[in-house]
């Protein structure tokens, strides 16, 4: 295989896992991001003098940024939705609190997948 079959083979789309979510009989489908999602998640929560991340307004466009109607390229919330989000109770019953556990989810790498995709681990050197 030649370096041009390998980074096609690579840069491919991948199957990705998505997280439903319903509340008040409304069905949501989660994805995770992609890197330049992350990237602009990040500076859309950043304070634009200290450059500090402010985690609360990170969940608020990881929310507004990776929820989905089901089966769909159409996001279910919009950057006009962010106060309403960021005044939103964070307890696991709430919408909030759901599509946060989701996405933290989604987005999470154990042990076992860094096991799973590279041997032994990380190396300790």
């Amino acid at each position: 295989m030649d370096q041009s079959e390998m980074r096609g083979a690579l840069l491919a789309d991948d199957p990705i896992e998505t997280v439903t979510v319903e509340h008040r009989g409304v069905t949501v489908e989660v994805r995770p991001p992609s890197l330049a999602q992350q990237k602009y998640f990040r500076r859309q929560a950043m304070d634009p003098k200290t450059k500090e991340i402010d985690d609360t307004k990170l969940v608020v466009h990881s929310i507004i940024g990776c929820t989905y109607k089901p089966g769909t390229d159409e996001r279910v919330f919009e950057l006009a939705d962010v106060e309403a989000l960021l005044n939103k109770s964070t307890d696991p019953r709430t919408i909030v609190g759901k599509l946060s556990r989701a996405i933290t989810k989604i987005m999470s790498v154990t042990q076992e997948d860094v096991e799973g995709n590279f041997g032994e681990g990380p190396s300790a050197t």
